[in-house]
């Protein structure tokens, strides 16, 4: 009695299951008059999911519903299904084969990730959302088709799948998510649509066959690391609206040898263009108020950084970087070779000023009077330097790694700053 008196408040969610051949294929949760698949625990193969079971239609594919089923090699998705869970098909690394049908509006978060089988996939109009690493590590996937309904590209979507060549971006998409194509070494193409306002942090890491892609001028926000290691990139023109060029944005992109800094610009970060090793020249807009550290650090090839004479801040002669009022030397170009004699009116050498720089010998005038923290580190053909009794300051580790330096000459007597703390700079 007790018993019957607690049935009605049993939930509505019943476990189902269908059975062929008989054995168990699935397991089911039934609420308001549609079925969600929670588990396939059948023989595998070719897969057909039911349209319904028990006069209910078959709605979803719930999450982790055939995950790790190694054994799963095609599935076809019933017009009745609007929506594929988080982790759905996880894992089945020998799925080759899914039709997903027109009427599904949402794919959730690693729903085929690691489905190293998959090969092909179109992805119909009616869905509106693709979760985070829907795709990650789907390593022979080399063609798919995105929905035109499609508003972002999430997080780690296509994360790690080398297999893939080209894409189209819908013209839909707005945003690119973090790491959205990483690892994607190659693809070589990619169509990024005019809508497309924004590229997140590491959204193109590693994609090392990238040699063409337009940046549309709708972008606005570039993330830090978007393009980096794209070894293969050898021409990047920035858009206009964006205004400030990341950390790490275009680092390591060893091919790019032409760019193009808008006047939209006013911030170019620390390490922005770190180790483009064929980069020869770049040319600073009069836009450009706030440089952070090294953004050139480690371009081998760099002759010439100049600046443009409207630029209120920062200015060059004979490619070297100084502030405005030329007291400061910021930045001397890694590629420029040979001797260098610093005119009378340099106060400071600012930090890294000349890191791994191929200046030969170096002669400061009296009017220096502090030299910044790694100033000349990694400068390896640096063989003397003759600075100024007039220092005050030498930051440590001014001279670390300069292997090729023999002789540090004053015009005077050394400062007596020096004692405690020389065998640091050197």
């Amino acid at each position: 009695m007790r018993l019957r008196r607690f049935l009605p408040l049993v939930p509505h969610i019943l476990l189902l299951t269908l059975c062929g051949n008989g054995q168990a294929q699935y397991t089911f949760t039934t609420n308001n008059g549609a079925i969600t698949i929670t588990r396939y625990t059948g023989p595998g193969g070719a897969v057909t999911i039911p349209s319904e079971t028990n006069g209910l239609p078959v709605t979803s594919v719930g999450n982790s519903a055939f995950s790790l089923r190694t054994n799963v090699t095609s599935v076809t998705i019933p017009s009745s299904v609007t929506n594929i869970g988080a982790l759905a098909f996880d894992k089945c690394i020998n799925l080759a084969e899914v039709g997903i049908p027109d009427g599904v509006t949402s794919v959730g978060g690693s729903a085929f990730a690691l489905c190293k089988s998959l090969v092909s996939l179109t992805i119909p109009d009616s869905v509106a959302f693709i979760g985070d690493s829907a795709f990650a590590v789907c390593t022979s996937l080399t063609n798919i088709t995105l929905p035109n309904s499609l508003s972002r590209i999430e997080i780690h979507t296509f994360y790690n799948c080398p297999g893939l060549l080209r894409l189209t971006v819908p013209d839909s998409v707005t945003s690119i998510g973090a790491g959205a194509f990483s690892g994607c070494w190659r693809l070589s193409d990619i169509t990024l649509p005019s809508r497309l306002s924004s590229i997140e942090t590491y959204g193109f890491y590693n994609c090392t066959s990238l040699t063409n892609v337009t940046i549309p001028n709708s972008v606005t926000s570039i993330g830090e690391w978007a393009f980096y290691y794209c070894t293969s990139l050898a021409s990047v023109t920035i858009p206009s609206g964006v205004t400030t060029i990341t950390s790490g944005a275009f680092a390591s992109c060893s091919s790019l040898t032409n760019l193009t800094i808008p006047a939209s610009i006013r911030s170019i970060a620390n390490g922005a263009f770190t180790a483009c090793i064929s980069l020869t020249s770049v040319t600073i807009p009069g836009t450009v108020t706030n440089i952070e550290g090294t953004p050139f650090s480690d371009c081998t090839s760099l002759t010439a950084i100049i600046v443009d004479d409207s630029n209120p801040l920062y200015t060059s002669v004979g490619g070297v970087m100084f502030n405005k009022d030329k007291t400061v030397l910021i930045r001397y170009p890694e590629g420029k070779s040979g001797g260098f004699t610093l005119e009378n009116g340099v106060t400071r050498i600012e930090t890294g000023a000349f890191a791994g720089s191929k200046v030969t010998n170096l002669t400061l005038p009296s009017s220096v009077t502090s030299i910044g923290n790694t100033a000349f580190g990694g400068s390896r053909s640096l063989t003397n330097i003759t600075l100024s009794a007039g220092l005050t300051s030498i930051e440590e580790y001014a001279f670390y790694w300069c292997t090729s330096l023999t002789g540090i000459y004053f015009t005077g007597k050394p400062p007596a700053l020096l004692g405690p703390s020389y065998s640091k700079v050197i």
